[in-house]
């Protein structure tokens, strides 16, 4: 839902970040039909807790904002 609302506000990039392998990928489809094609959305399989993984992701791609959801039911 983070994901949903965050793209109506244009980011020029979204990065999708999961462990679950089908979550990612439903909601990267979803967004995929559903949003500007002005945005870029990058799927990435990955858990938190693997620390080195994440400062990769976020050295990479370095991110203006984050959001952390990993304990929303």
């Amino acid at each position: 839902e983070i994901c949903r609302q965050v793209s109506e506000f244009r980011p020029s990039r979204l990065i999708l970040l999961g462990h679950g392998e089908s979550s990612i990928y439903n909601i990267d489809m979803e967004l995929r039909q559903k949003v500007s094609t002005d945005i870029e959305i990058i799927p990435i399989i990955a858990d938190v807790q693997d620390r080195m993984r994440i400062f990769d992701i976020v050295s990479d791609y370095k991110p203006d904002v984050m959001y952390h959801a990993a304990a929303h039911k």
